[in-house]
């Protein structure tokens, strides 16, 4: 139906900029040491390393034993991101992982070592929510952040970064993640293990709009030589 509504109008879906991990990486060395930004690096980290969606992120626990629609935890390897209800696994019969490697050659931008911050902290013992809101004073809440909230964070980070915030959201993490592994050359299979896409048609969209220009036949013609 709605490729049925933007054929007849002619109307191209809105796709929110990506947040792409160089950018990311400026983000982080500029962030004050306050609680909120150490809160709101750990999520950026979480959505573009880990790919994942904003209901994703915000749904997860510290660890299991919580009520969340996942968990993290934190291993020798990195951080082990495992989902019982995500957007194309709704039933909870099974736990989906997404593992987010130590980034050991540059710590600072570690997107492990962003998370361990924050546990620390906010001090989030296991099987609580693990991204809560911060008051303006830097109190950690103790509820679970809702999904919009994600979106305020890149919004924020779009500015500080002199980005468009309304090119943003909290699709622009997922999005950043996927594009930064297409711009590192990344085959469509590997990008799924860490996207969880069930449909390599659906992924390829991202690659596509990424690359168009690197993958053009036309470059193989003599004229392009």
């Amino acid at each position: 139906m709605l490729r049925g509504i933007r054929a007849e109008h002619g109307a191209e879906p809105v796709r929110k900029r990506p947040l792409l991990i160089a950018s990311l990486d400026t983000l982080i060395a500029a962030a004050p040491n306050t609680t909120r930004a150490i809160r709101d690096a750990a999520i950026l980290c979480v959505g573009v390393y880990g790919c994942r969606r904003r209901s994703e992120i915000v749904g997860l626990d510290f660890g299991p034993g919580g009520d969340g629609t996942g968990y993290a935890t934190i291993t020798n390897e990195g951080l082990l991101i495992k989902l019982r209800r995500s957007k194309t696994s709704r039933m909870g019969d099974e736990e989906l992982p997404y593992a987010i490697p130590y980034r050991r050659s540059a710590p600072r931008y570690c997107p492990v070592l962003a998370v361990e911050r924050w546990v620390e902290a906010a001090g989030i013992a296991p099987g609580e929510a693990l991204f809560r809101g911060v008051d303006r004073h830097g109190n950690v809440r103790p509820n679970r952040l809702r999904g919009g909230a994600v979106g305020r964070v890149v919004k924020r980070a779009a500015q500080d970064l002199g980005m468009d915030p309304a090119c943003m959201g909290g699709h622009s993490l997922r999005a950043g993640g996927i594009t930064s592994l297409a711009k590192d050359g990344l085959s469509l299979p590997d990008i799924q293990v860490q996207s969880g896409h069930k449909s390599l048609g659906t992924l390829a969209t991202y690659v596509r709009l990424e690359r168009s220009f690197e993958d053009s036949p036309l470059k193989r013609l003599t004229a392009y030589r």
